[in-house]
């Protein structure tokens, strides 16, 4: 019995402590002053700002791969002249530990920082690095929790980084043969991509590109995608949850987001299909032949030119568009709705839902159109 009573005294004892704890913090906010200033926070080791504590470099003659394996750690590249790799670490952490270190083998070098073991607040860690202009080899970059950002006009062989969680900014043009770009969790943002291939993926996050020159796939589980220019052979575009935002597009195309609209400029290319389970299709122009869908939302062309057969298909949702393409057969069917526009539609029904029409001799292009509920509606251009 004293032994329960003890213990629901030493329970209480620790209530306390918290809850005058907890009282100062708030008193201290309330007063317009930090509780957690540099003042309190003084006898920690890793308070302040980030100071220079090592700095090395090393020749990149004959060498094919630059690694960076860095953990927790903010990643800045620069190019600048000269032939050798500098590698520079900033950190708050007056006991500097877990600092990087260097090994080279087999046409290798590997930048590496060890993984940190801290109970609660991490010190702050900055991984610069001067790469010559003259490396035109493979560049890898791996951060577990840090921001990314490469300054200066990269020309590589391949570009490959790998984030779990932070931020890629890309302030100048990335050339390079290959690119694969991941991050789990944070934005990219980046000037311009040139190469023969790429694969740009997050798990979450917004992915914006002013122009992207080359073939792949660009994908996003949650997150918008916005890029200004993409031109290439062919290309992949998906999210899962997010708005699509192309201003101009050249090749062959496959997109779909599964929740956000399709907002696309001027779309060439030899086919494309555009898909979207839940938002609208709207675009400039688009050129070409392929299939076009979307399960609730509108698809909206202000000039539809034709290069092969063409379908469109709003299950819930109008479709609109202007044609400018001749010697064409058009079939529209539309379960809940009205087809009409400036070309002469031939009724198929008394109730006006099923009609087809014909421009030129309409040998040459097949164009469908169905709405499940909703109109239809074709103006010749």
């Amino acid at each position: 019995m004293n032994s329960n009573k003890t213990y629901q005294m030493i329970q209480l004892g620790l209530l306390l402590v918290i809850l005058i704890g907890l009282g100062s913090v708030m008193i201290s906010w309330a007063t317009g002053h930090n509780p957690f200033s540099n003042n309190l926070l003084k006898g920690v080791p890793f308070n302040g700002p980030l100071e220079k504590v090592k700095e090395e470099t090393c020749a990149l003659e004959a060498i094919e791969i630059l690694e960076l394996d860095v953990n927790l750690a903010d990643v800045e590249v620069n190019v600048g002249e000269g032939s050798d790799l500098k590698v520079v670490e900033s950190t708050n952490d007056k006991e500097k530990r877990d600092l990087f270190e260097i090994s080279q083998s087999a046409g290798r070098i590997l930048v590496k920082r060890p993984n940190s073991h801290y109970f609660g607040i991490e010190p702050q860690h900055k991984i610069e690095i001067w790469l010559p202009s003259s490396y035109r080899s493979t560049l890898m970059i791996t951060t577990s929790s840090g921001d990314i950002n490469l300054n200066g006009v990269l020309e590589l062989e391949k570009l490959e980084t790998t984030q779990s969680s932070g931020n890629l900014v890309g302030r100048e043009a990335i050339k390079a043969k290959e690119v694969q770009l991941t991050t789990s969790s944070g934005d990219k943002r980046l000037e311009g991509i040139e190469t023969d291939t790429y694969e740009v993926t997050s798990s979450s996050g917004t992915t914006i590109i002013k122009s992207l020159k080359g073939k792949g796939s660009c994908m996003a589980s949650s997150g918008e995608i916005e890029i200004n220019s993409l031109i290439g052979e062919a290309h992949e575009i998906y999210t899962s949850s997010g708005q699509i935002t192309i201003g101009e597009i050249e090749g062959e195309l496959e997109m779909e987001a599964s929740s956000g609209d399709l907002k696309l400029g001027t779309v060439i290319g030899e086919s494309w299909r555009l898909r979207t389970t839940s938002g609208e299709i709207i675009m400039k122009a688009l050129e070409g032949k392929g299939n076009c869908e979307s399960s609730s939302g509108d698809i909206e062309i202000e000039e539809l030119r034709l290069t092969g057969d063409a379908q469109f298909t709003a299950t819930s949702g109008e479709i609109e568009m202007g044609l400018k393409t001749s010697n064409t057969t058009i079939r529209a069917n539309t379960s809940s709705g009205d087809i009409k526009g400036s070309i002469v539609w031939n009724y198929e029904d008394k109730r006006e839902t099923e009609a087809n029409a014909q421009l030129g001799n309409g040998a040459e292009y097949k164009l469908e159109l169905k709405t499940s509920s909703g109109s239809i509606r074709v103006d010749e251009k």
